[in-house]
């Protein structure tokens, strides 16, 4: 058995994996904390002490479940959650101190690259962009020939868009339009046109949670593609009949309520940007692939 800590920016999760004798993957449990450490970084940057004291508890809850498990290895990385914080190296120090766990801080290029080998363990990916939206960055894979062409990272993700824009539980308009333009900003700066009108892979809960809720509106339990108009669809349909949307977003992903709009404002801008024909989701990403890249 093998152990995975990812420390996200919206949730700290563990996830115990058994390696079949294919090198496949098979999750066998998976545990999952809250934390919404974007929510403790102040102006300067700075994880503050709270945050701080969320990752040791849930680091602290973990470490009682691994220890009834028979582990072979177990790895704890952190994301944008920690890379983009200017106390990184105190609060991996802190961590050590008091859960005996190492913290590996991905790079967002080693991030993206982990997303991609992870959600080719179901997807097909041949030709295309991947998208992985967490809480506090986005990551952008453009692959050619089942390999990658190159990798970008952004400091725009669900949950820290939610609070430097929103001002409810919920967005409004404006205020989704706000999200998708300032991801519109970061996606200027490319030139990546060689990549449009192809088809975008979507990774990470963010994403999943988009699809869950497409679903359960069009009454698709699984919906297995969507298109750049079905997404425009769901963002005018939350527009109109607000009240209904957000007692189905409440309802399908109630950890997540506050993040799915502005995650959906990332993914419209992705999408009409590069004017993708179809979107499609993996059910695998970056832990997936984080544990792969280190046992093999």
């Amino acid at each position: 058995m093998y152990g995975v800590i990812d420390i996200g920016s919206n949730t700290i999760r563990l996830s115990v994996y058994k390696l079949g004798p294919d090198s496949k993957l098979n999750n066998r449990f998976n545990k999952k904390v809250s934390a919404g450490l974007a929510g403790y970084i102040d102006e300067q940057g700075k994880l503050s002490e709270q945050g701080i004291t969320a990752i040791i508890s849930a680091l602290s809850e973990f470490k009682g479940i691994i220890e009834s498990v028979d582990m072979k290895q177990l790895f704890v990385f952190a994301t944008a959650s920690l890379r983009n914080v200017i106390n990184t190296e105190e609060v991996v120090k802190i961590a050590h101190q008091e859960t005996g766990f190492d913290i590996e801080i991905l790079s967002g290029e080693e991030e993206a690259f982990c997303s991609f080998i992870g959600a080719g363990i179901d997807t097909k990916l041949v030709n295309g962009i991947l998208a992985d939206i967490g809480g506090g960055s986005t990551e952008l894979v453009f692959y050619k020939n089942r390999e990658i062409y190159t990798t970008v990272s952004f400091p725009a993700g669900s949950l820290n868009m939610y609070y430097k824009h929103v001002s409810k539980i919920f967005p409004t308009k404006d205020e989704m339009a706000k999200i998708e333009k300032n991801m519109v900003r970061y996606l200027a700066r490319m030139d990546m046109s060689e990549f449009e009108n192809l088809q975008l892979c979507g990774v990470g809960g963010s994403i999943r949670g988009i699809f869950k809720l497409s679903g359960v509106l069009s009454e698709a339990s699984k919906p297995k593609s969507m298109t750049g108009k079905d997404l425009k669809k769901l963002i005018k349909d939350y527009e109109k009949n607000t009240k209904e949307i957000t007692a189905k977003i409440v309802q399908v992903s109630p950890d997540r309520s506050h993040t799915i709009l502005p995650g959906m404002s990332i993914l419209n801008a992705i999408v009409k940007y590069f004017n993708s024909n179809s979107i499609i989701v993996s059910k695998y990403g970056v832990r997936e692939g984080y544990l792969l890249s280190k046992i093999k």
